[in-house]
């Protein structure tokens, strides 16, 4: 690498290009040769010290192509095989552990035991030692007999090329990229592109991370359209599709609801009309707004390497006609026999709350949509003979979502309730009790026990209180990403997240974001919907019913999901806050 970056600053353009070529296939090999025999925690320090040399190719090979076109070709293949690879990698695992059911059930056992003594920090090191020692000797036992492994080699093979015959010619595929350049001290956040109609990717330059940084949330869509997506117009000239595959803080930016600045753009009278008394009145004025949505469809993929994996034909396999529901949760219940009248007299005078959020009084409110929302996906999955469960209130309960697993997992899982991500520790935050068990959440090192969904009887754990526990319950009502990862959700093909913030979490580079949707991704659930923010109570409940009125017509989770979006853009056509949270990941 670094006789080729010195070849680069000498204009030996040819000499580098054909010696960083080198370079990356000795590093592929070395990959295909060792990583799927290290153990999980050997795999992660492995690929913590790869993933720069990655990033190296990523910058050289963006500066050579101005002079050696296919360098390009480069940046295109080295993302193919530095994202998502630790994630694959253990997804691939898990499917193993169904052949070895002995192994199986140790592993899954003394995970799952030393995952609940993280989550809730209880202190009990030396257990959670030596459940993580037994765990790394089992790991590697089935490693050992892992038929898998010939398979993983394949997906390393995958090139450019692979993917670009899986397009069509109105269709393109979009890696994006991001890199350290020492000149300047800086990130920097490329896109490299592939048309079905063109003969090799295409790398256009976006912009430097403080760019992205500096933008505030609430002015995000259109700002971020011009540093992210402005650039690639011009090289999407007859697309219709595009499938793409974020990294880092593009994990977290809702691309289907970028706009285009217009100030020449058409003027829109909104107006609103007064029933009773009969009268129209003048309500705003605004321009026009074209969404990346009216333009394209979009499809977010942790890597467009899934296209040379049969993506396509996965999108219309059919799937078990099942779903589980919870919602309407009581997030203050104690037993079967006793409530607390304050909680309950609160729901019944229809205290109920705007958005999905959990406020800084931590009393976790009722939400009266999510009630709305699953009693709506019932009647109708009912009315065409779908098996449904339907957990609300008192039963919504962590222990029965264990049970959903296995050959007892659902087609669907539908979770309408609140969801919390906490960053990074910060010293200086001083809002949580230090008894609470959501400090203990807060504060985690892992990013998977800081992100999680609430079920009935939260509260209290969420408090500090070990209330459920003294009663008997086997969970505390808390279900985090890294409960959810040690599942066996393999038979679910879809999980809907209709809660605040469910797509968030902890950014790790080639790796996306490590939260509930990494939870549900290594369970492995083929399609997740996921949140980007607090979204609203009664238009994410009204989402959710157009999802499935379309999801029970065409059994295509992807179209009835983006038609279910595209009738909330029409509706709130300048509010995209109402619809725009939520984006579906494969």
């Amino acid at each position: 690498y670094q006789i080729a970056k010195v070849s680069l600053s000498l204009g030996k353009y040819k000499k580098a290009y054909e010696l960083l070529t080198q370079v990356l296939e000795e590093r592929t090999k070395d990959v295909a040769a060792n990583f799927e025999w290290l153990s999980d925690a050997q795999q992660e320090l492995y690929w913590g010290n790869t993933k720069f040399f990655y990033e190296n190719v990523y910058n050289l090979a963006n500066k050579l192509s101005v002079h050696v076109p296919e360098a390009s070709m480069l940046s295109y293949n080295a993302a193919l095989i530095a994202k998502g690879k630790l994630l694959e990698s253990k997804i691939s695992k898990e499917s193993y552990f169904n052949e070895i059911d002995d192994l199986r059930s140790q592993i899954y056992t003394k995970r799952n035991r030393r995952n609940k003594i993280e989550s809730e920090s209880s202190g009990k090191l030396a257990e959670f030692k030596k459940l993580n020692s037994q765990i790394d000797s089992l790991d590697k036992l089935t490693t050992l007999a892992w038929p898998a492994y010939a398979e993983q080699k394949r997906n390393l093979s995958i090139t450019w090329t692979d993917v670009h015959i899986n397009l069509n010619k109105d269709e393109a595929a979009i890696e994006f990229i991001r890199f350290y350049e020492p000149i300047d001290s800086a990130y920097y956040y490329q896109a490299v592109l592939i048309r079905g109609d063109a003969n090799a990717p295409i790398i256009v330059t976006l912009c430097n991370e403080n760019s992205i940084e500096k933008i505030r949330p609430q002015d995000g869509y259109e700002s971020f359209y011009t540093v992210l997506w402005s650039p690639l117009e011009a090289y999407l000239e007859g697309i219709s599709t595009i499938y793409y595959s974020p990294t880092h803080l593009l994990n977290n930016i809702p691309f289907h609801a970028l706009y285009k600045p217009a100030s020449d753009a058409p003027i829109t009278i909104h107006y609103s009309r007064n029933k009773d008394k009969n009268v129209t009145t003048k309500n705003s004025t605004a321009r026009e707004r074209v969404y990346l949505m009216d333009k394209y469809s979009l499809h977010q993929l942790t890597s467009t390497r899934y296209l040379a994996m049969d993506l396509k034909k996965k999108e219309n396999e059919e799937f078990d006609k099942s779903i589980e529901l919870f919602g309407g949760i009581n997030y203050h219940y104690i037993s079967d026999n006793q409530q607390i009248p304050a909680y309950s007299s609160m729901v019944k005078k229809n205290r109920f709350f705007k958005n999905r959020s959990i406020n800084s009084s931590n009393n976790l409110e009722y939400l009266q949509g999510t009630l709305k929302e699953i009693k709506s996906i019932n009647e109708l999955a009912l009315n065409q003979g779908w098996q449904v469960g339907y957990l609300e209130w008192d039963d919504a309960k962590e222990e029965k979502m264990i049970n959903l697993q296995g050959r007892e997992a659902k087609g669907i899982l539908h979770f309408a309730t609140h969801g919390y991500s906490f960053p990074k520790l910060d010293k200086l935050d001083s809002s949580i009790k230090t008894n609470s068990l959501q400090y203990s959440y807060r504060y985690s090192k892992n990013p998977m026990v800081r992100s999680g969904l609430i079920l009935t009887g939260g509260y209290w754990a969420w408090n500090g209180s070990d209330t459920l526990a003294k009663l008997g319950a086997q969970q505390n009502g808390l279900l985090t990403a890294l409960e959810v990862s040690g599942l066996n959700l393999r038979r679910t093909k879809l999980v809907v997240l209709s809660a605040c913030g469910t797509g968030l979490g902890q950014i790790g580079d080639n790796e996306g974001t490590f939260g509930l949707k990494r939870g549900f991704k290594l369970a492995g659930v083929d399609q997740i919907i996921v949140s980007f923010w607090d979204v609203p109570d009664d238009e994410t409940q009204e989402l959710m019913v157009l999802f499935y009125k379309d999801l029970i017509q065409t059994s295509n989770s992807i179209t009835s999901f983006r038609n279910a979006q595209k009738k909330m853009r029409l509706k709130y056509p300048l509010d995209p806050d109402k619809w725009a949270g939520f984006i579906l990941v494969r």
